[in-house]
């Protein structure tokens, strides 16, 4: 069982734990998902739902280590 950190929050799993009520049923969630939750990340990402209500795709994936900023890239360049 791997421990939970929140790189490891993929949109999937945020998408996965929006409307659920308590902190134990996401720690349930993310055991099937093969996570160890902790207390702590559990309280945080409650935090954030309680907050917001609901998040868009956007707050997900940026709570999901998935953006890290908005970048325009000039035509040409490679990263």
């Amino acid at each position: 069982m791997k421990k939970m950190k929140m790189t490891d929050l993929t949109l999937e799993i945020m998408k996965g734990l929006e409307g659920m009520k308590t902190t134990q049923e996401m720690k349930e969630y993310c055991l099937k998902e093969g996570y160890d939750l902790s207390d702590e990340l559990a309280e945080r990402i409650m935090a954030q739902f309680e907050r917001d209500g609901k998040l868009s795709d956007d707050e997900a994936a940026a709570a999901a280590g998935g953006i890290i900023a908005d970048v325009k890239i000039p035509h040409g360049i490679i990263l």
